[in-house]
């Protein structure tokens, strides 16, 4: 299963310098949830913070042998 969610980038001019500020929202569509961030490390944290879903098993294929 794959779990998606909507990023929300906002880009605004930082006073005083050429580069931009980022404003931005992580929403979850399955939960409604939603959680802002600032910038790009605060939005990895947000989605290593998300729970994870358990791994799906996967069968070992087996080797022939020469």
């Amino acid at each position: 299963m794959v779990e998606s969610y909507i990023i929300r980038i906002y880009r605004r001019p930082e006073q005083g310098s050429g580069e931009g500020a980022m404003d931005g929202l992580l929403e979850n569509p399955v939960s409604g949830e939603s959680q802002t961030f600032h910038c790009a490390e605060e939005l990895w944290q947000l989605l290593c913070l998300q729970p994870a879903l358990p791994a799906s098993p996967r069968t070992k294929t087996q080797e022939k042998p020469l």
